[in-house]
């Protein structure tokens, strides 16, 4: 299984940390097949709609989307999330203090 993470990054100062720790946490717990598009694009220069392309065509090769916290406020993450929708994909969310998560139902 294939998880791709969602959340804010542009403009989030913590976004990298986030992202590190919640894929840490993951591969801890025995998952192997993880796509952290912070890590993967962090080095590109690309404006926001080539971002989203690249993570549109990653988020296309994934079996279910995981939402860290402060997603909706993410307009990157909210496409990702109605693309995610339109594939017919689970969707997870970790709560607001990285404490649990649950399936998100629509």
């Amino acid at each position: 299984m294939r998880i791709y993470l969602s959340g804010p990054i542009t403009g989030h100062r913590s976004a990298r940390r986030d992202f590190a720790s919640v894929e840490r946490r993951l591969r801890w717990a025995g998952e192997q097949d993880i796509v952290n598009p912070e890590a993967v694009l962090r080095s590109l220069r690309m404006d926001h709609n080539e971002y989203m392309h690249v993570c549109k065509a990653l988020l296309e090769v994934s079996d279910v989307a995981l939402l860290l916290p402060g997603w909706r406020r993410s307009t990157g993450a909210c496409m990702e999330v109605g693309f995610a929708l339109s594939k017919q994909m689970k969707i997870f969310e970790l709560d607001a203090d990285f404490s649990g998560v649950h399936e998100l139902k629509f």
